[in-house]
């Protein structure tokens, strides 16, 4: 493309128009891609970033023709170029490579932020739209931008207002979509067959024809309009209107000064609130009948409605700042409480309207709208409706307000749903946030109408705005600050043991009853069978800890072996009772020396069944002199108990996740687990529970009741509550009866900690060493 020095600046001017665009868009697309990439809960959702990365280039090409036509006619500059030595020709070419040039940097920039985001977390796979059987996505969403483009800038040469041919762009940028949508209906009323990918290239043949038809009105409507033609037929220069008689315009009798400007601001913006109120009323009409219309037409439906009611919020205050029109009501000395009624009062009626007619619509339709649907959803709309409008009173350009607004609202009502999801806000503070844009446009209105835009207008509205994003915060706040803490000191003192540990091998496999079963082996049938299937797997891994049913059945078996000596007293039943009892000896000890606190507490329940065994009168006839002492020996060790009671603690402190603590399953409430409260309350839990633990090993015997009651509260805490007080019983005495079910069942972390059991271990320990060195010469 050879362009002249003329030619140049030209282009230069025009692409300067959407730097402005270009920039806030690629800046909120950054702001959008970290949002998204940093929000835990949106993790599981891989196609997060498509929108985002697709929707930019989208709404730079809505907002291009108003800006390069609709803008210049506002400020009166497409005048100064018609009075330009240059053909009208020129200037609209150099708009349509403007147009072209700035969508090219918008779609390479989104993409590259998209490539940016893929690079930090390659686990995005928003890309994998456009590869596989969606790969008409990339032509699909190309032919889509240069269609909105050519649209855009065909319909800002018809209309005199920027912000109307925005609004004239969503209807008529629907229309090949509707035709697609309406020529698919038909053939499936009439029976006609169509191949399934037959509505992708109707859609796609519509499309490329209302681009090319677009492109062709484009240009004919630039270059009439840009020819010499007498100052009566500019259409879009002068307005008819203005040349009726003077007195038609005044009354007669003064009107109130609200009444005024209730009329003023309808005079005004009559042909924008006129098509406002169009589109809802087919809006809500489609809606009532969406049995009847082709499916297209519901999404279509649905989408003007939110965007109208979004670009309604924005005109109450945006229709006043154009040429200064604000600044013209405060130079009358007009009350800023009556400024801020009367633009309120015309778009909030059409809203309001419109809630009810879609309501009725909906309820029409069969579809399940009950009570706390639409209460919440006429709140959305409320604070939708609100946060453009204050949106509105910020920024002054129109045609950049129309393109962002609806992001805004959306943004506003994304906050306020994360709030009430994640940090489970209650709903006053919900409807106390939500009030703040209607707070922050009555209290800055004095300052909007004297067109004051210094930097205590803007700290003022970014204070509003922290207090906005605050006060749903502010529950969860002080929830934090309520909820109790470990202490300092047990803390680092777990930590400098976790420290200790930090080479442990964390990893744990259980043995499961089906490991036979899943090697492709024929299950195991005999006592003796199973046994050996325990012991080969214990041997094949030397990591392995037993589970639930290897414990219960080799105690089982030894029950069972000790009741058939009181009748045989072979020597071979008494080697097969011993053999047994060195296999618990065995799973007793990979139980001891595991991190985790379940396997810990499992371990003391199987020295509580090794101690009342030794107990027995004929327990050194059953298991010999050697056997018991080693028996007794491992089991009255306090030293190593103690010390791997410790390390269980620490190690599983540290690998504590939401719903697990050392092998114990922590109480979960499904419905707010993935929370933000609930994760915290869930990891101070955790802290609180393996604090107390590590003060439980030094505890005095007086103190362990309470420990007991607190551990037993936190264990069963439903996470994003404060755990209520609750009281637990006394560890049942051990007794044979209880062993397979109330001995083995851990509900409680260090249940039998400190327990009669190991004062009795010692002193059979005692009595042991003390009979040996009565044996010695």
């Amino acid at each position: 493309m050879n362009l002249s020095p003329v030619m140049r600046r030209l282009l230069w001017k025009e692409f300067q128009q959407l730097t402005p665009l270009l920039g806030v868009l690629l800046a909120m697309g950054l702001g959008l891609h970290l949002v998204l990439l940093f929000i835990p809960g949106w993790a599981g959702l891989p196609e997060r970033f498509a929108v985002v990365v697709y929707g930019l280039p989208s709404l730079f090409a809505v907002g291009t023709g108003a800006l390069l036509i609709g803008q210049e006619k506002e400020l009166g500059t497409l005048c100064w170029l018609q009075s330009l030595p240059i053909a009208p020709r020129d200037i609209v070419r150099v708009k349509l490579y403007a147009a072209l040039l700035g969508l090219a940097v918008a779609w390479s920039g989104s993409l590259l932020l998209g490539l940016l985001v893929a690079a930090i977390d390659p686990s995005t796979t928003w890309y994998q739209l456009s590869v596989g059987q969606q790969r008409w996505m990339i032509p699909a969403h190309a032919l889509c931008l240069l269609f909105l483009v050519f649209t855009g800038i065909a319909i800002s040469w018809r209309m005199r207002s920027a912000t109307f041919s925005l609004l004239a762009l969503v209807p008529v940028s629907l229309l090949p979509f509707l035709a697609a949508n309406l020529i698919a209906w038909l053939a499936d009323i009439t029976g006609t067959w169509l191949p399934p990918s037959a509505e992708k290239w109707l859609s796609g043949g519509c499309l490329l024809l209302a681009t090319l038809l677009a492109l062709r009105v484009g240009w004919k409507t630039g270059l009439r309009a840009l020819s010499p033609r007498p100052v009566h037929a500019q259409w879009w220069i002068r307005n008819a209107r203005l040349a009726r008689p003077t007195h038609s315009a005044i009354r007669k009798i003064p009107a109130a000064p609200t009444i005024a400007l209730v009329w003023q601001f309808a005079r005004q913006h009559r042909n924008i609130l006129i098509g406002t109120t169009c589109i809802l009323i087919v809006s809500g009409i489609t809606l009532g009948c969406a049995e009847l219309v082709p499916k297209g037409f519901i999404a279509t439906a649905i989408f003007t409605t939110v965007l109208t009611w979004s670009w309604l919020g924005l005109l109450v205050f945006q229709g006043d700042t154009a040429e200064d029109r604000c600044l013209f009501l405060a130079t009358r000395g007009v009350s800023p409480w009556q400024v801020w009624f009367t633009r309120q009062l015309i778009p909030c009626s059409i809203v309001t309207s419109s809630l009810v007619l879609l309501y009725f619509g909906l309820r029409q339709a069969d579809l399940p709208v009950n009570t706390n649907v639409s209460t919440t959803g006429i709140l959305a709309v409320l604070v939708f409706f609100l946060a453009s409008q204050w949106f509105g009173q910020c920024v002054r350009s129109a045609i950049v307000g129309a393109i962002l607004a609806p992001l805004v609202g959306f943004g506003a009502i994304a906050w306020l749903a994360s709030a009430s999801s994640e940090l489970a806000a209650p709903t006053w503070s919900l409807l106390i946030a939500g009030s703040v844009p209607l707070l922050a446009t009555r209290l800055m209105t004095r300052r909007w109408m004297d067109n004051q835009r210094s930097w205590r207008y803007w700290f003022l509205h970014s204070g509003l705005l922290m207090l906005f994003l605050l006060i749903p915060t502010i529950p969860f706040l002080l929830f934090v600050a309520r909820y109790p803490r470990a202490p300092e000191p047990l803390m680092l003192q777990l930590g400098q043991i976790a420290h200790d540990h930090a080479n442990s091998e964390l990893k744990v496999v259980v043995l499961t009853r089906n490991h036979s079963q899943s090697n492709g082996r024929q299950p195991v049938a005999s006592r003796s069978e199973r046994l050996g299937a325990i012991r080969e797997r214990l041997h094949s891994n030397q990591r392995a800890v037993p589970d639930l049913w290897s414990l219960k059945f080799v105690i089982a078996d030894l029950e069972v072996r000790r009741l058939e000596l009181g009748t045989d007293t072979r020597a071979e039943a008494k080697s097969h009772y011993r053999d047994s009892l060195r296999l618990l000896l065995t799973l007793r000890d990979r139980l001891r020396n595991s991190h985790r606190l379940l396997d810990q507490d499992r371990a003391d329940a199987v020295d509580v069944w090794l101690l009342a065994m030794a107990q027995t009168g004929n327990a050194t006839d059953q298991l010999g002199p050697q056997l018991r002492d080693q028996l007794i020996q491992k089991v009255a060790d306090r030293d190593h108990r103690y010390r791997m009671r410790q390390r269980a603690i620490a190690l599983s402190w540290r690998a504590a996740n939401d719903d697990n603590l050392g092998g114990y399953v922590l109480t979960t409430d499904p419905i707010a687990a993935a929370t933000l409260q609930s994760r915290f309350t869930q990891v101070r839990n955790n802290d609180l529970l393996c604090a107390l633990l590590l003060k439980k090993l030094t505890a005095a015997s007086a103190d362990q009741t309470r420990l007991n009651q607190r551990i037993r509260e936190l264990i069963e805490a439903v996470p994003g509550t404060i755990p209520a007080r609750q009281e637990i019983s006394a560890p049942p005495a051990p007794s044979s009866a209880l062993l397979l079910d109330e001995l083995l069942h851990q509900s409680v972390p260090g249940r039998r900690w400190h327990g009669d059991w190991e004062q009795a271990a010692d002193d059979l320990a005692s009595s042991l060493s003390h009979s040996a060195n009565l044996s010695q010469p």
